[in-house]
């Protein structure tokens, strides 16, 4: 366990096993500093050191980490949506139907509509990728077909559909970030055509 208090009066806390670093001032958590630190709760924390009340430092198994505290000082915020992108729709294991960029160029794109399919193709799968990338905390996916149900969160990639259904598909999906900020929808539209 650390408790530790640095020199601008904030208090630095872990539960017993050294997790869950929470920052409280005069006695309240200060949610902003505890929200930046989120991505370190499930690492064993072995050090904490605050330098001159403007850098912090973490030490234990996984290495050395600083944060600096005058940019989140600054106004920066962890609020902001994760983003989501769709980076490929492939068919039949190996037929590319969409490849990952706009055709506007190089940006990435969140929904993807007008694919069709084959009435031979019974097998799709549809790769994502979040914005943001973490040691300390994969992201992670979840989706849903035809505003179905949603899965739950995986740290998949991608998901693949056999034995589709005949007609139209929408695949929504979401990402779930490190500091556990929820992603809006990237979306995969698709339309297998009937066998006749």
């Amino acid at each position: 366990k650390i408790d530790y208090m640095d020199t601008a009066g904030r208090r630095w806390f872990t539960d017993s096993e050294g997790k869950n670093l929470r920052v409280s001032v005069r006695g309240r958590i200060d949610r902003k500093l505890t929200e930046w630190v989120r991505p370190m709760a499930d690492r064993t924390l072995n050090a904490i050191h605050v330098k001159e009340g403007q850098t912090l430092w973490v030490g234990g198994d996984f290495g050395a980490i600083n944060l600096s505290l005058s940019a989140i000082n600054d106004g920066r915020t962890v609020r902001e949506k994760a983003s989501l992108y769709i980076r490929q729709v492939v068919a039949f294991n190996d037929s590319v139907m969409w490849g990952g960029y706009s055709p506007k160029g190089i940006v990435p794109v969140t929904d993807v509509r007008d694919i069709r399919l084959p009435s031979s193709c019974h097998r799709v799968t549809v790769y994502f990728s979040a914005g943001t990338m973490s040691i300390f905390h994969p992201t992670q996916y979840r989706y849903r077909l035809n505003g179905g149900r949603w899965s739950a969160w995986s740290k998949d990639a991608y998901v693949r559909f056999n034995n589709l259904s005949y007609g139209p598909s929408r695949l929504e999906v979401q990402a779930l970030d490190l500091f556990g900020r929820v992603s809006g929808m990237a979306s995969v539209e698709w339309y297998l055509e009937f066998p006749f």
